[in-house]
């Protein structure tokens, strides 16, 4: 079987050798030229169903209601009155504090709460149903007690991205430690390393 797969290797090099500077160029930026071909016919598609499409269709069944769904070009075009006009720039500002509190406060929360947790087994057979139940909550049910909690200010929004946070960092957190090779922590205490 191994011979088998050699000579296709054998004849597949043969061909490539063979082949042109276009297709060899193909072969060696396939990947890419996939993945962006994908890419500008899903751009080419969403702006003739929201765009084009939507404004120029005769049959109505099929029109796409703007409100709905709009196209890559008219989001382009509102993403640039906004920066011209800096109508925008102090909403990126409070959304940047925002996300730098809620992002913030999820690391000082979740990294030790996740190293203690994958440390200590007590804490571990604690809080490993609660941590576990959380994640497996989606955020979106979520959402109704924080704003009813927090309000519908900055907090409201600080909590929802530190719920978005916490959980992904507590548990890769959890599970570094625990998976962590015993040799190594032999290792370290050889070295005379505490707990």
């Amino acid at each position: 079987m191994a011979n088998q797969s050699e000579v296709d290797e054998v004849l597949l090099d043969v061909s490539v050798a063979e082949a042109s500077r276009l297709y060899k160029f193909y072969l060696t930026q396939e990947k890419k030229i996939l993945g962006s071909v994908a890419v500008v016919l899903f751009l080419a598609i969403w702006e003739f169903m929201g765009g084009a499409w939507a404004v120029y269709n005769p049959i109505s069944v099929l029109r796409i209601n703007p409100m709905f769904m709009s196209a890559p070009s008219l989001v382009a075009t509102a993403a640039y009155r906004l920066f011209a006009s800096g109508e925008i720039y102090n909403d990126l500002y409070v959304s940047g504090i925002e996300f730098f509190w809620g992002y913030t406060l999820s690391v000082i929360v979740a990294i030790p709460f996740g190293i203690a947790i994958g440390w200590y087994k007590k804490l571990s057979y604690i809080f490993d149903p609660l941590v576990n139940a959380m994640n497996a909550t989606p955020r979106v049910a979520l959402l109704p007690l924080i704003i009813i909690w927090l309000g519908i200010g900055i907090l409201s929004k600080v909590g929802i991205i530190f719920l978005g946070g916490v959980f992904p960092m507590l548990i890769n957190a959890r599970d570094g430690v625990k998976t962590t090779p015993q040799n190594l922590l032999n290792a370290a205490r050889s070295f005379g390393a505490s707990e």
